[in-house]
């Protein structure tokens, strides 16, 4: 019982903000254009705070670990191998193919990933995602871009796609903060106090603008393609990487954080790079708005499952 207790207590105010923001946009307190400018903000400002406030304030050294953010990156690449074989074998069109096969390996791991974290372990938990984060949004990024261009026909650039990655507010972020915390300098008092409290407002806004972005229109078109990489993204992809996790003995944050990394549903922003990169992106937003939906149950499931083990 104690287990299903805090598996609610983590899900239920995820999912409560997200309602939020749906209920805004039906009331029109938050439009299309103001929910972009949201996130926007989100990722270049009030995420990197985050990022950089968790990381300065840690002990780098007690909650690093190289195994896991190995694992991670390798599981990551299995993931986008095979979600790109099954793809392709039972899809033909290109444009749907990429927005297919990103929302089965990108997950929103930053954006669903920090307020579930942080609800287990508080912000010793949240620093161990942040790390992790670290090496592991930059793989996210590159291999959308070279999906992305694949599946349109372009040729892809490596350079570009070292350049976007090198300029992620997030990577700079978590750069810099253990650049910091390495050479032992300190920032004033009131500076770093300031980018905690910008880094506080990531979550709420966050989770608001995403349940602001919810629609249900258009989904009976595409209802095939969005239970397939739904069902693939939410429970196989999960199932089968932290099994392996839990069999090589990853416990606390450390599983947990793999858990979202490979549970939460696909990552938002794979809705404004889709349109940008001439994918499917209808099928994209579609799949960003029923994985958000159905997330909220697959991962309740999840967490109590790994929680009666002892995992977490």
């Amino acid at each position: 019982m104690d287990n299903l207790i805090i598996s609610l207590n983590t899900v239920l105010p995820v999912f409560l903000m997200m309602a939020t923001g749906y209920f805004f946009r039906r009331v029109k307190l938050m439009s299309e254009e103001l929910v972009f400018k949201c996130n926007s903000l989100v990722f270049k400002l009030f995420l990197p705070c985050m990022f950089f406030s968790n990381i300065y304030s840690a002990d780098v050294r007690s909650v690093f670990n190289g195994r896991l953010v190995a694992f991670n990156i390798i599981a990551l690449f299995a993931v986008l191998i095979v979600s790109a074989l099954f793809v392709c074998l039972i899809r033909k069109d290109n444009k749907r193919r990429g927005a297919m096969i990103q929302a089965l390996f990108r997950s929103n791991y930053v954006i669903l990933g920090v307020p579930l974290i942080f609800a287990l372990f508080g912000d010793a938990g949240v620093a161990t995602e942040s790390l992790i984060a670290a090496f592991y949004v930059p793989f996210l990024n590159m291999f959308a871009v070279v999906i992305l261009e694949l599946f349109r026909g372009g040729k892809v650039k490596p350079f570009k796609i070292l350049l976007s990655v090198v300029k992620n507010p997030l990577i700079i972020a978590a750069v810099l903060a253990l650049i910091l915390k390495l050479t032992g300098i300190n920032l004033p008092s009131p500076v770093f106090s300031a980018v905690k409290s910008f880094g506080n407002v990531a979550t709420p806004l966050s989770l608001l603008s995403l349940g602001a972005f919810f629609k249900f229109s258009g989904l009976k078109r595409d209802a095939a393609d969005v239970l397939i990489t739904s069902i693939g993204r939410l429970i196989v992809v999960p199932l089968f990487v932290c099994a392996a996790a839990y069999k090589l003995g990853f416990r606390g944050a450390e599983f947990a954080s793999t858990l979202i990394a490979f549970g939460a549903p696909v990552a938002v922003m794979s809705f404004p790079m889709a349109q940008q990169m001439d994918s499917d992106y209808t099928l994209a937003g579609e799949l960003v708005v029923v994985q958000s939906a159905l997330s909220c149950l697959t991962l309740f499931f999840w967490i109590f499952l790994y929680k009666q083990l002892g995992a977490m």
